[in-house]
């Protein structure tokens, strides 16, 4: 049945991921990534000759292996749940029955299906490896005590053997066959005659890594990672230590170590959130098809709860049965959950803890497929759970044939089979294979691709190695770059002996002249290839170009990558034309994207003159999408005579979330075609056709029309989709046109992309102060997208705002400043939501605002409202992104994340009222908040987005005079009142008293609370047309009192800060009046002077 079921289903080609890596190595006997799987490799080209016979394509070929082992697989289940089943049933039928319920629940859960109907991994042999040794187990368990059942041990030691060659996933029985051994019989393991047979069979097994260096030594297309040996024996130290010793390039394959994980002991997510998406996986197994939606908590989890149960009371029926098995069992189970997910210790969830914007912290995708024996082995459990339930019914039904009435419960076992077909099918998907085809087929002759990932590189491979198809094209890994044998490999395969032909029959009248290119694609040796590292340039770096050079100034950062792909291109430009798969990634990091030129879906770099005309044919879009240029003809041949769209353009679900970016290419580049096609004043109806194909690639894109959550469909015509509730949930807000259009820039950015665009539109950021910082960072999140902007701020604008804050203009003044904040960010972008509060931030309402809010930016210039933002921060578990600006200095950092300092660790208390002015007071230069608050908008953008390094624990302090910046390492202070361990502030307090400001009560020395008497402006008056004796002291800065002054009433100049060190030039037996602008700065130096022993002291 299985194998009916799985070639149904099967693919008809490669797909996305490692799928076209494992056809490809197998077909050519290549070498795929670490630890290069050679099992497989031998296999899967043995297994592909012999179905030659059959006509079948390599790639229906591979899938079919993936298709067999696993069906062979669920056969090995079968009798042990036929076994197991035996001891319930009298009827050998019923056993039959249950046994085949138990194997169709185990093959038909829906990872194990979606796994066996492609070979996208290796898995599906270690599946039959971990099945047929548990077959194994239990002969053994069973004929123990009988002559030669050494035999069933000595074929287990042999199967994992063997099987770690293919994967490590193999070997996972052994700690179940240990404790079955030493339960049962622990003396056979010290056996002497049973160590002399068992010790030649694991070096057999593991003998098959010598394919490894002989393969790599015939120097293959694909050989990742060249495990190359020099002897024999130095093979053989690595391939018998596991890499310890011996070969170093077969020791570095071996042990993975270009991947180099951390000890499972730092774990890189929560033991809870690693769990969590085990869970995650394991809802999707019964009834994946019931909602589009990856999250649990949906239509699944009664489905989810019943299966669970039944494997649980599966698991009891083999305890009743055999305390031997059910410990084996047992042991297995445990190490295939729990055991995986302590050792493989993956990060977040690719869809689950959206409240961790780092995507640097989530897996890439999801991850269920390290988990395919654990639900195999689950459902296999769940069957003989079933089948205990039917059997309890059989025993209490009054009939005949109780079992027969009984057994339409078994049905349960084809939930799965139902309700997993939409999703596990992969039947008629050609989409991995299409999209590789219009990318190769947009490259002209001898051309070089860089791409900018291995995983969206392995389809080309694939249709290079498999179908021959364009293998003229070098195809460049950016990433591969790195390494030290991927850039001789690149070197040796475009030498004129091994360059491939260009095949003009496969596109007549596509691309014009072109010839055989007489040099390979980079002139280093391996000696000076090996020297290149990363580097910051001492001075500039001019590269030389047929018609023109590019310059790289000073203290440029070059990496090992940049500078190889540089001088492939120096050294090939001449010979091949070169592409990139896109004008972000590497050709942006380059700064070569200015140079790019669409070819359909491809970019090709064109170095001339940007301020000379453009070629015929050449036409540049519109600014509002993007202002690309495109060789407008040549794209139009592609997209409408070359391309193919099977499984792209018309798709009812798109199964893998993580690979959505493919039909949203295909969305941008027919909206982008439209829109040059208009400006080449092309008929009308072929844009309207190019519009409508965009149309139909954005279903595909948010899902298919059966693969989008409710909650995310939108109307597509008229461009508005219906929000979620941002970052709580994990489908993000679906861009609409306008907005793909207006973010183009930032989507060709590899670190932000559509998702990265999803993730802006999606958060929620809130800004406390509308005033000079709060005006350039609003400016640009609402340019760059942020979802939703909440400020804070009741003030109006004055006319002296607009020095700095360019937020308003000369017609906003006397108006609310949130109401003009709110008319400009609409204009600046009506896709971004703005949320007013147009209140005073206070202890009271503060916890209330900035509930909702993923991050928050302090915008203030006062210390209460400073100190306030922060400890809210702190509370709520907040990101806080403090900046601050005086006169010519600005500072900036991020405060409040979980692990890093707070405001209050650099600044436990505010500063003695008065002694720091404020803007208003002590001035600040207009472009300064504007520099500051770029970056606080900049390290927001980073945090939501969750990529880059942020200011957490730095504090960058930049001086506008001296144009310099000065870094400040800050640490979390153990002993801060708010973000300790052990806090001693866990609520907010009033902070115009923390800060001193309540009144006019200060505190003296020694802790009395001493009132300084204010005098007003009449009353001063007065008291110089008087006879009194009288001291004028003016505390404020020299600036201010070369705009005005009381020198003329006899008022002397002596700031705040000098008060204590000149105190003797201020006379005791006279009045004295202190001012300055505010009654801050005053207010501090008349404490000076009553603690000093002045009798009559005023403050202004």
């Amino acid at each position: 049945m299985f194998p009916v079921l799985y070639v149904l289903t099967l693919a008809p080609t490669t797909a996305f991921w490692d799928t076209s890596e494992y056809i490809a190595t197998a077909h050519i006997l290549g070498i795929p990534h670490p630890p290069g799987n050679p099992l497989f490799v031998v296999l899967g080209k043995a297994w592909s000759i012999l179905l030659a016979p059959l006509g079948l394509s390599i790639a229906v070929r591979i899938n079919l292996l993936a298709a067999f082992t696993s069906a062979l697989a669920s056969g090995f289940l079968y009798l042990v749940a036929h076994r197991v089943l035996s001891e319930l049933f009298e009827d050998r039928w019923c056993a039959i029955v249950g046994a085949a319920a138990s194997t169709i629940l185990g093959a038909t859960a829906f990872t194990v299906w979606n796994q066996s109907n492609v070979n996208e991994k290796v898995y599906t042999i270690s599946v039959l490896v971990i099945a047929w040794v548990t077959w194994l187990a239990i002969l053994w368990n069973d004929r123990k005590d009988d002559l030669g059942s050494e035999r069933y041990l000595l074929g287990m030691i042999f199967l994992l053997s063997l099987g770690s060659t293919n994967h490590l996933m193999s070997v996972l029985p052994a700690p179940a066959i240990t404790l079955l051994i030493l339960f049962t019989a622990p003396t056979t393991l010290l056996r002497n005659s049973f160590i002399i047979r068992a010790v030649p069979l694991i070096l057999i097994g593991l003998s098959f890594n010598f394919v490894l260096p002989i393969r790599a030594g015939l120097d293959p297309v694909i050989n990742e990672g060249d495990p190359t040996c020099e002897s024999v024996i130095g093979a053989a130290q690595a391939i018998y230590s596991n890499g310890m010793v011996g070969c170093p390039m077969l020791a570095d394959n071996l042990t993975r170590r270009q991947y180099q994980p951390p000890p499972v002991t730092q774990r890189k997510a929560p033991f809870g959130a690693q769990f969590a998406m085990y869970m995650q996986y394991f809802d999707w197994q019964w009834s994946r098809g019931l909602d589009p939606s990856p999250l649990p908590g949906t239509g699944r989890t009664a489905f989810s709860l019943l299966f669970g149960l039944l494997g649980l009371l599966g698991l009891y029926s083999v305890f009743r049965v055999d305390r031997s098995m059910f410990t084996y069992i047992l042991t297995l189970i445990v190490t295939l959950s729990f055991g995986l997910i302590i050792y493989l210790n993956f990060r977040y969830g690719y869809s689950l803890a959206p409240e961790i914007t780092d995507r640097a912290q989530h897996e890439v995708r999801e991850r269920d497929y390290f988990y395919v024996v654990s639900f195999m082995l689950w459902g296999f459990l769940a069957g003989i759970g079933l089948s205990w339930i039917w059997y309890r019914f059989g025993q209490v039904v009054k009939n005949a044939r109780p079992y027969v009435i009984t057994a339409p419960i078994m049905m349960v076992a084809l939930l799965p089979l139902f309700l997993n077909w939409s999703w596990a099918s992969r039947a008629g998907d050609y989409a991995a294979r299409d999209w590789a085809y219009d990318l190769l087929m947009s490259v002209e002759p001898y051309g070089i691709l860089f791409t900018n990932g291995d995983n969206d590189t392995f389809p080309l491979w694939y249709l290079q190695e498999v179908e021959g198809i364009r293998s003229d094209v070098t195809v460049i890994v950016g990433q591969y770059l790195f390494t030290s044998w991927y850039p001789k490999q690149l070197q040796e395969l475009t030498t004129p002996e091994r360059q491939r032909i260009f095949d003009s029959e496969i596109s007549p009248g596509l691309f014009s002249a072109y010839e055989k290119p007489n040099e390979t694609i980079l002139d280093l040796t391996h000696e000076q290839m090996d020297q290149v590292g990363a580097s910051r340039l001492s001075e500039n770096l001019t590269i030389p170009f047929p018609s023109m050079a590019v310059t790289y100034p000073a203290e440029t950062v070059l990496n090992r990558g940049h500078q190889l792909a540089l001088s492939i291109i120096h050294d090939s430009i001449d010979e091949r034309p070169i592409f990139f798969a896109s004008s972000g990634g590497l050709m942006s990091e380059l700064g070569l994207d200015r140079w790019a030129v669409r070819h359909g879906l491809a970019v090709k770099l064109e170095m001339r003159s940007l301020t000379a005309s453009a070629p015929e044919g050449w036409v540049q879009g519109t600014a509002e999408f993007g202002g690309v240029w495109f060789d407008l003809d040549q794209s139009l041949r592609l997209y409408d005579t070359v391309y193919q769209y099977r499984g792209i353009k018309n798709r009812s679900i798109w199964q893998d979330r993580s690979t959505l970016n493919i039909p949203w290419q295909y969305y941008a580049l027919a909206l982008q075609l439209s829109d040059v096609a208009r400006n080449a004043n092309l008929p009308d109806e072929v844009a309207r056709r190019l519009e409508n194909d965009a149309e139909a690639f954005q279903i595909v894109a948010e899902g298919g029309v059966n693969g989008t959550p409710a909650s995310d469909k939108h109307d597509s015509s008229s461009g508005n989709s219906t929000p979620g509730s941002g970052c709580n949930q994990y489908e993000e807000p679906k861009l609409t046109r306008g907005e793909l259009h207006r973010y183009a820039r930032h989507i060709a950015l590899p670190e932000v992309g559509l998702d990265g665009q999803a993730r802006l539109k999606s958060g929620r950021v809130l800004c406390v102060g509308a005033g000079g910082l709060g005006s350039p960072l609003t400016l640009y999140l609402a340019a760059a997208g942020v979802g939703t902007l909440g400020i804070v701020d009741c003030d109006s604008v004055d006319m002296s705002n607009l020095q700095r804050q360019i937020l308003y203009g000369t017609d906003d003044v006397g108006r609310s400043k949130l109401d003009s904040a709110e008319d400009r960010l609409r204009d600046v972008n009506p896709f971004v939501e703005i949320t007013k509060h147009e209140t005073r931030l206070s202890s009271e309402n503060a916890l209330d605002v900035l509930q909702g809010y993923d991050v928050v930016i302090d915008g203030t210039d006062n210390f209460p409202t400073r100190y306030l933002v922060n400890d809210a921060c702190v509370l709520t578990g907040t990101p806080n992104i403090y900046g601050l600006v005086f006169r010519w200095e600005g500072q900036i950092s991020v405060f409040a994340t979980d692990n890093g300092p707070c405001y209050r660790c650099l600044f436990r208390e505010p500063p003695p009222p008065g002694l720091v002015p404020n803007c208003a007071e002590g001035g600040v230069l207009g472009v300064l908040p504007g520099i500051i608050g770029s970056m606080q908008a900049m390290e927001t953008v980073k945090l939501l987005l969750g990529v880059g390094d942020t200011l957490e624990g730095r504090l960058l302090i930049f001086d506008a005079l001296e144009m310099s910046w000065r870094e400040v390492q800050l640490r979390k202070n153990p002993d801060c009142p708010v973000c300790s361990d052990q806090p001693t502030q866990r609520e907010l307090i009033d902070y115009e008293v923390f800060c001193g400001l309540s009144s006019g009560e200060v505190s003296s020395e020694k802790g009395e609370e001493e009132t300084v008497e204010e005098i007003e402006p009449e009353a001063l008056v007065e008291l110089i047309g008087s006879t009194e004796p009288l001291s004028l002291i003016d505390v404020r800065d020299p600036w201010e009192w070369a705009v005005s002054s009381l020198a003329d009433q006899g008022a002397r100049l002596i700031p705040v800060e000098e008060v204590d060190s000149r105190i003797s030039e201020i006379p005791r037996d006279m009045t004295v009046v202190v001012y300055c602008r505010s009654g801050k700065r005053g207010l501090v130096a008349a404490h000076l002077l009553k603690n000093a022993g002045y009798r009559r002291v005023f403050n202004l």
